[in-house]
């Protein structure tokens, strides 16, 4: 910039000897191309410094990773090198969840019987008031707790590779058990007073706990709780009105309608769930049912003391 602006005056003051058509340019002129030629070197040096001016630009960096969803509403979280799954808000019911699917076909042999899946189911081939784990010939188990007028069972399957993760290792995953089998002697009427406790087994993938169950007849109420079962925690069955119940049997294709109570469930360790029970025995001398939470499901049995 300053050499611009010396070789300006310089043109400055060759041009106040300047003659123009005869005519000598004055000091006034001479001042006011002064002025003209100040401006336009101003103006040529207005990028300021010898570099080019860049455009700064910024770049926005997204910390989010889009996946696919599965549309198998069984699958369940694998645990693979490198990656974190993302905990979704579960929903506070989940009995309208497809049931898990029972591929391959399953069979069982009890005392000679063989069971296989769909098919009518021998009760009696069940331990009276014991907690059954009995395995099938696809490698999984039929898990089960027969009580005098009622039977609840479950269907774990088999372990199945499904992939290899970044060390070569096989990913192992296997379905959650789901109950598939609330049966027996349905209670056609209930007493019209009285309170009673119902005890008796729950049951999960791995575990075998306790029910305790409290029926107020007069109030038309119960509520109660499940310990013992290390995955979920201790579960508190919430007060709930009887009413009709409906169950559909995945293990042996039946139905069963009666009456019952259905709650909301509060699991320790696997947030909240619902359950249902169904009342069994001529005077309702049993209860039985499954508890449903984020993780999986309950089968759960208990008789009147």
């Amino acid at each position: 910039m300053m050499r611009t602006l010396v070789i300006t005056i310089k043109v400055y003051m060759y041009m106040k000897d300047f003659t123009f058509r005869g005519k000598k340019i004055n000091n006034k002129q001479a001042n006011i191309a002064l002025s003209a030629l100040v401006l336009l070197a101003l103006s040529a040096c207005g990028g300021g410094g010898d570099k080019p001016s860049v455009e700064s630009t910024s770049t926005t960096t997204s910390n989010t990773v889009t996946m696919e969803s599965s549309s198998q509403s069984d699958a369940q979280p694998i645990a693979v090198k490198g990656t974190q799954a993302n905990t979704a808000a579960q929903p506070t019911a989940f009995r309208s969840a497809a049931a898990a699917p029972v591929q391959p076909p399953y069979t069982v042999t009890i005392n000679g019987h063989t069971h296989a899946g769909g098919k009518k189911i021998v009760l009696d081939d069940f331990a009276m008031s014991a907690f059954s784990n009995i395995p099938t010939a696809n490698n999984g188990s039929v898990r089960a707790y027969r009580q005098k007028h009622s039977i609840i069972a479950g269907y774990l399957g088999p372990k199945r590779v499904i992939a290899k993760d970044d060390d070569g290792k096989e990913v192992i995953i296997q379905d959650p058990m789901k109950v598939g089998l609330i049966k027996g002697d349905i209670t056609q009427t209930l007493p019209d007073s009285g309170k009673f406790t119902y005890s008796g087994q729950a049951f999960s993938d791995t575990s075998v706990g306790r029910l305790n169950y409290e029926v107020d007849f007069n109030s038309r109420k119960g509520s109660g709780s499940v310990t013992g079962i290390a995955e979920t925690g201790a579960i508190t069955l919430k007060e709930a009105d009887i009413k009709n119940v409906i169950h559909h049997n995945a293990l042996d294709g039946s139905r069963v309608i009666g009456k019952g109570i259905e709650g909301v469930a509060d699991t320790q360790k696997k947030g909240r769930g619902d359950y249902s029970l169904t009342f069994f025995g001529p005077n309702a001398e049993e209860i039985g049912g499954v508890v449903y939470h984020p993780g999986g499901e309950v089968g759960v049995g208990g008789s009147r003391r």
